[in-house]
């Protein structure tokens, strides 16, 4: 009974992921607008021109918010010649197009050195981001197929959004960085319910789109692609807990994880079983998984997996999900990501380090090394094996391959004697199997001469292996293999006799012999190149790349110098902060025993005359220690700061009205619309853009709750919780917000931590000047920030002030060193239940104050710090 529950609830969690993720008809309806507008624009350039959707966003598998995939397709092209156009007709198209679209879409990047070009779009107009290429046949016929298969069988939406939602965050959605495709999962789950389900096979479909890929006109293509017949499935849904959403769900982890065998076999979804990867491809990765496209049949889908690491962690994430789910937990569970997940703490899976992501990591810099000067043709330094994956010998020197092929076992038809055969396979060693191709001598007797075994035995059609201990064995040895192939020598033949061979034969042995070992010798010596190079670059992939494009070793040395160099000045730098920063406890220490007359503490006792020397000639008022901190504002007031603020995606009405007037807070700032731009999008074009800070307002309902201040290039980023917000238009008596530099006023913000907020703050702000009539107050209480914003007016004693809004309270919950896209880096602080104790409640100021709460407190407030006719406050107080 407790797995049929857990059956349905994973049901129930998949229905409503789906319900969640799906887009929209607003977004449907603008993403069509969008295809409208581009067909509308370039058919002014080329009146054949039709613009076709492509992709997850017309399949109805994508999520909200993706952009969409558009194709450029000719009606007077050929359908295929239209997928035959060369990389440079395609910039040279899609560059014209760009000229056509650059009047009404924002271009943001046009990529032309990919292998299909693209031009990225934005609509500022419908918040829809699209991607623009020259469209092929094939994905169109994919993308109807996939369609077609989410219109027949209900089942297939949900499974499909809770797969790639589980892939997603559990980081192994990425097919730049060696991990299988959004496109690779849906091929995967097609084929397991193929698989199991003949019903899901649909044969004669499948052929009828394979038909179409004889049509000459795109025109023709389209008709027929509409006029697709429709089938059902012959149960209505979710009748039977067996064949429901979750159980089919659980059974798909179950398959991949268990029961498919991923190092000989390959994934078709055109032919609804798994085929033999020998049989398919010319040269087969046993170590990879493979999956055929349906229409493309020469496209592996996952050759995007470019390390043994990659198919790794997709095959553990595969066993984690299923035994998770064994265990009856819920969706949930198996997609959140924790401590588990490599993204979680690093960005490249393969060395497991935070500088670089995956497709940078200098471990991969082994696989592209070139030898030759920069002007000749370039060669592998070293040629990777193509059934192993791993480098450091070739394919007919890898171990897995040493059991692969066996000889037959010998007939009565053979004429060979039993005396004969036993003698002869007793004597080849089977941990160095030749290959069959070259000659190997048993060690018989003088009667059997060399011919008759090689003709008789070696010459035999040879079979591969399905033995249970043999495929132990290839495991053995290729778990071996990292640290033995480039030290292992090739099988040779200094071991066997020469009893039974002519002249011929032997002077052809020794040259054989020879040869290998110069291969060997050369082997080593690349090698030791390769282990050189390794440790001299660790996890610096461009600068070995830009080296091993015709830089030369001088420079390289040089460069590993230098960052050696820089390392060791950081370290003095540290090391002279900490010295300083023990420097003045002490003085405050031997102050503070002074102040109160109380005896000199033991451990200064030996430097006592030394600090009453240098405290005598210091400048009180401004010593303090200098650290690492201060380097993050060391331009402040040398130019005006430029903040960009942005908010979180689908912002309600009252959200955009509250990120309005942050904008008109803050001096040369600007707004941006969200859209489907990802943080790291926004804080990279910020940094280019030489943006100080970057300022995302977040909501709950359509109330404003959270505010983040990203400080830009390298942070640091502080967290805010927003409560009690007004606005301007519900505040009475409201002044007209004037556009001179405001004055700040920082009340009760004396611990290091709050000085540190008031920091951060403080320095989003210009310096003002001194006649300033606009005054903006940041008043601590209790750990919550009351932000208020006034414009005033001084006559004689008295201070008439107005407010100008809008009116809101922060509360600091995190301050983290680096940027907001950087999850991995260091928090400084963070606030944490267990720390609202009575003795740290407070953490932004020392003790008690009584805080304003009238706009009379406020003016005497202002008056007796200092205010004058011309002069109200200093910034930054």
């Amino acid at each position: 009974m407790g797995a049929v529950n857990s059956v349905r609830k994973l049901t129930i969690d998949s229905i409503a992921l789906l319900e969640q993720l799906e887009p929209n008809a607003t977004e449907l309806a603008a993403k069509h607008a969008v295809q409208r507008r581009v067909q509308q624009l370039l058919q002014q350039e080329w009146p054949t021109c039709r613009v076709l959707a492509f992709g997850s966003s017309e399949s109805r598998l994508g999520f909200g918010g993706c952009d969409v995939d558009l194709g450029i397709y000719f009606e007077d092209v050929h359908v295929d010649a239209q997928g035959q156009f060369s990389p440079q007709e395609r910039v040279t198209l899609l560059a014209t197009a760009c000229e056509r679209l650059a009047s009404a879409f924002q271009v943001q990047n046009f990529v032309r050195n990919a292998r299909v070009p693209v031009i990225k779009l934005w609509d500022p107009e419908r918040q829809v981001a699209c991607d623009i290429c020259v469209g092929g046949i094939n994905v169109l016929l994919n993308t109807a197929l996939l369609k077609y298969y989410g219109q027949v069988d209900l089942r297939v939406r949900p499974l499909v959004f809770a797969v790639k939602y589980w892939a997603k965050q559990r980081g192994i959605n990425d097919s730049l960085n060696g991990t299988l495709s959004s496109y690779g999962y849906t091929l995967l789950l097609i084929f397991y319910l193929q698989s199991h389900y003949a019903e899901m096979q649909f044969p004669a479909i499948l052929a009828l789109f394979q038909n179409l890929q004889s049509q000459t006109k795109v025109s023709v293509l389209l008709q027929r692609l509409r006029s697709f017949p429709t089938m059902e499935m012959p149960f209505p849904f979710g009748t039977s807990e067996f064949n429901s959403v979750g159980a089919l769900l659980a059974g798909f982890f179950d398959f991949f994880a268990c029961r498919f065998n991923m190092e000989d076999e390959v994934v078709s979804v055109r032919t609804g079983r798994a085929l033999s990867k020998t049989t398919k491809w010319s040269h087969p990765l046993s170590w990879r998984l493979s999956i055929e496209d349906p229409f493309e049949l020469a496209h592996d889908v996952g050759r995007v997996i470019f390390h043994r690491k990659g198919q790794n962690l997709i095959r553990a994430e595969f066993k984690r999900a299923n035994n998770l789910l064994i265990r009856e937990h819920r969706l949930r569970d198996i997609c959140e990501p924790d401590q588990s997940s490599w993204n979680n703490m690093s960005s490249c899976y393969i060395c497991l380090c935070r500088d670089h992501i995956t497709r940078d990591c200098g471990q991969l810099v082994i696989q592209r090394l070139k030898l030759g000067n920069p002007g000749s043709k370039a060669r592998l330094l070293f040629s990777d094996c193509w059934y192993c994956g791993e480098y450091g010998h070739y394919k007919a020197e890898c171990p897995m391959l040493f059991f692969r092929d066996i000889p037959c076992p010998l007939k009565v038809t053979d004429n060979i004697l039993p005396a004969e055969s036993a003698t002869a396979l007793s004597s080849i060693p089977l941990l160095e199997f030749a290959p069959p191709s070259t000659p190997t001598v048993p060690s018989a007797p003088e009667s059997i001469p060399f011919s008759i075994c090689k003709e008789r035995i070696w010459e035999r059609g040879l079979i591969p292996s399905n033995s249970p201990m043999l495929r132990l064995s290839k495991k053995k040895k290729r778990a071996r293999h990292g640290a033995t192939s480039s030290l292992s020598s090739p099988p040779s033949f200094c071991h066997l006799p020469s009893n039974g061979l002519s002249q011929s034969e032997k002077r052809q042995q020794q040259c054989y012999q020879q040869q290998r070992q110069e291969q060997r010798h050369e082997l080593h010596k690349r090698n030791f190149e390769m282990m050189v190079l390794k440790r001299k670059c660790g996890g610096n992939a461009r600068s070995v790349l830009n080296w091993l494009d015709g830089v030369s070793k001088v420079c390289f040395a040089m460069s590993v110098r230098r960052n050696v160099r820089l390392r060791r000045e950081y370290l003095y730098r540290k090391g002279l902060e900490g010295k300083e920063r023990s420097l003045y406890e002490h003085k405050q220490q031997l102050k503070e025993a002074i102040r109160s007359g109380k005896a000199i503490p033991t451990e200064l006792r030996r430097v006592e005359s030394k600090l009453r020397y240098e405290m005598e000639y210091e400048d009180e008022a401004h010593e303090k220690p200098i650290n690492h901190i201060d380097d993050e504002y060391k331009n402040a007031g040398m130019f005006d700061p430029k903040i960009a603020i942005t908010t979180s995606r689908d912002p309600s009405s009252r959200l955009k009205q509250f990120a309005q007037e942050i904008r008109l807070i803050f001096p040369n700032a600007i707004r941006l619309n969200r859209g489907a731009h990802t943080i790291g999008d926004l804080v990279e074009s910020a940094r280019s853009n030489d943006y100080t800070d970057l300022l995302l307002v977040t909501e709950t309902r359509g109330e404003p709750d959270g505010l983040v201040v990203c400080h830009l290039p390298y942070g640091p980023t502080a967290y805010f919780s927003i409560s009690n917000t007004v606005l301007r238009h519900d505040i009475e008596d409201r002044a007209t917000i004037s556009e001179a530099y405001p004055h700040l006023i920082f009340n009760q913000f004396e611990t290091p931590l709050g000085q540190r907020v008031a920091n951060i703050l403080k320095h989003m702000f210009p310096v003002p000047k001194p006649d300033a009539k606009r005054v903006i107050t940041l008043s601590n209480d209790n750990d919550y920030v009351s932000f208020r914003h006034h414009v005033f007016k001084v006559t004689g004693r008295e201070v008439e002030l107005q407010e100008c809004g809008p009116r809101f309270e922060l509360q600091l919950y995190q301050v983290k060193l680096g940027t907001l896209d950087q999850k991995e880096a260091e928090n400084e602080w963070v606030l944490r239940p267990y720390m609202n104790s009575a003795k740290k409640r407070r953490v932004l100021y020392l003790k008690k104050r009584v805080a304003w709460n009238t706009s009379k407190d406020f003016a005497e407030w202002i008056y007796r710090r200092g205010v004058c006719k011309y002069h109200v406050l200093p910034n930054h107080q």
